[in-house]
């Protein structure tokens, strides 16, 4: 891995140059990665040494003051003692690497790494723009004026009943329904307290395809995010459903059965009615996951995509619906006339309504504040 003098060069394996940092990078310095690190070591140190740079890292928060890092070992201050001339290091222990772990991971992880250095304002090092002081506080990164830089929210819907927020499930069934009388009819229920959420369909014991489809189930879950900072920037965002129990009564059902989380706009936030069966989205808010993929007893993480990210809300609620893709595409699964019992598809998730926030539908919003002080950093261990 080559570095750039004042910038870097981001090389993959077959040679191939990443120039996006700036149009005449032809003009720096090459330099090696050695030198590298000992240019940036302030600016690593810094990251290092804050809770956000540690996660960034994969370092635990609660390792000791971190004193140097170069492409292949960490080195730890493991005993320190405080004196009239600053800091004193007592003990000093290293972490060493037979390959060059740091400057690999830093590589692999570039456009990451330059968001974040980006938030240190570290412009004599790396020619990033300025967000203002920085300290750390209780293994925080903070603002001087004592807003966190990185922050998270985690909202969770309201259990029933609802303040401000609900999960629910609305459904149709009818029986004798082609597959598009499902996806297009009208809702007939709800069911928003004190059961799983779920979606599924469901195949009718009699009758002969392809109209002997029977019900639909789709879910929503709703999250008061109306705590966001207005001039917050979201970077990220995970919705998290915890799997409870699934059942697939056709063996071709588990190749067709994905789930994804889409736009939803009910009526009301707190009340759901059969009428918001029809209010469901088609764009998807992040990758869908096939049933197999679908865990019991976990949380099933879907990373919001950009249309995910839109939609979150900073002055209300954000809404998030999930179907099923052949729901969503109008496209029947494998039908069987006269099966001779109900055949079901489904998947049941926590609600909000079980005790505690265990096992409740979640949203983790990730986010970076905007400051316009521009002076230098400084460091409080």
């Amino acid at each position: 891995m080559n570095m750039i003098k004042g910038k870097m060069n981001y090389w993959e394996g077959r040679g191939k140059v990443f120039d996006f940092l700036a149009p005449d990078i032809r003009g720096y310095e090459r330099v090696n990665e050695n030198r590298w690190f000992e240019m940036h070591q302030p600016l690593l140190l810094k990251m290092l040494n804050c809770q956000t740079g540690r996660d960034f890292f994969g370092i635990a928060h609660d390792a000791p003051l971190i004193i140097e890092i170069r492409k292949n070992v960490i080195k730890y201050a493991l005993e320190t003692k405080m004196t009239l001339k600053g800091l004193q290091i007592l003990k000093v222990g290293a972490d060493f690497r037979v390959g060059a772990k740091w400057a690999n991971y830093i590589r692999l992880h570039w456009l990451d790494f330059i968001e974040l250095a980006e938030c240190f304002n570290w412009q004599s090092q790396l020619g990033f723009s300025g967000l203002g002081l920085l300290a750390r506080v209780k293994g925080e990164c903070v603002m001087a004026s004592g807003r966190r830089l990185y922050d998270t929210l985690t909202a969770y819907p309201d259990p029933h009943p609802e303040t401000n927020t609900n999960d629910a499930r609305v459904y149709r069934t009818q029986a004798n329904d082609t597959w598009s009388d499902l996806v297009t009819g009208a809702g007939t229920g709800v069911i928003e307290d004190g059961t799983p959420i779920l979606v599924n369909w469901i195949l009718d014991d009699a009758g002969t395809c392809p109209s002997n489809w029977f019900g639909m189930t789709r879910a929503l879950t709703l999250f008061d995010t109306s705590s966001l900072p207005d001039d917050a920037t979201i970077s990220s965002a995970t919705a998290s459903i915890y799997g409870i129990s699934a059942a697939m009564d056709y063996v071709a059902w588990e190749t067709e059965f994905y789930l994804a989380p889409y736009a939803v706009a009910p009526a009301s936030n707190t009340a759901t009615v059969a009428a918001d069966y029809g209010t469901f989205g088609t764009t998807t808010f992040a990758t869908a996951k096939i049933y197999g993929d679908l865990v019991l007893s976990a949380y099933n993480d879907f990373t919001l995509n950009a249309t995910g990210l839109a939609a979150i809300s900073k002055i209300g609620v954000t809404k998030i619906g999930w179907r099923s893709t052949a729901d969503v595409a109008n496209s029947a699964p494998t039908c069987t006339s006269s099966p001779g019992a109900d055949k079901y598809a489904v998947w049941r998730f926590g609600a909000a309504e079980a005790t505690g926030t265990t096992n409740d539908p979640k949203l983790v919003v990730t986010y970076t504040l905007a400051s316009g002080d521009t002076g230098g950093m400084f460091l409080v261990f």
